[in-house]
């Protein structure tokens, strides 16, 4: 989404298209979390907000992408297997609202059906967050970035039994 900042500007946006040919092999999806329910207390340095996903099919996960505007402080991507193993797959600590980053995972990740993924977010609507606008307001859900966002993206294909692409870091050895 665009934000206006109150100035006018030329945009130069491209979109490019590429048709694949014969049937497809596997189909790439990307799965949500989103919740515009969210309202952050004014003053509150370490607002806690979390979502889970239930995973209904075997699936190969390969990308997230955490989102929040500017009192995101931190945000973290956890899976829970059906045999109640956790693990973090994406951590970002020290969010930072100018670093919009998807992270791809260095191999991609074979999920079973019956896991959980969770995205667990923290806002800090204080004066500790040097580019919040106001941190006397109560900020709820918003499209503008002085609003915030609990937003997260993961992107993944059925696991039907394929094969994984090789280690990148290790084939470079």
């Amino acid at each position: 989404h665009y934000t206006a900042y109150g100035k006018e500007t030329t945009d130069q946006t491209q979109v490019g298209l590429y048709l694949a040919e014969g049937n497809l092999e596997h189909s790439f999806r990307t799965g949500l979390f989103i919740d515009e329910s969210i309202k952050i207390p004014p003053h509150d340095r370490a607002f806690e907000w979390s979502q889970t996903r239930d995973i209904k099919e075997d699936i190969i996960l390969y990308a997230m992408n955490p989102h929040m505007h500017f009192r995101g402080k931190s945000m973290r991507f956890e899976l829970m297997t059906p045999d109640g193993n956790r693990e973090t797959l994406v951590s970002v600590p020290h969010y930072n609202f100018n670093w919009q980053h998807t992270y791809v995972l260095q191999q991609p990740r074979r999920v079973p059906k019956g896991s959980k993924l969770t995205l667990h977010a923290v806002w800090d609507n204080s004066d500790r967050t040097p580019a919040n606008p106001d941190p006397s307001r109560e900020v709820p859900w918003g499209e503008q970035s002085f609003d915030e966002m609990f937003f997260g993206t993961y992107q993944f294909v059925r696991d039907q039994g394929q094969s994984l692409p090789g280690d990148l870091l290790s084939s470079l050895k």
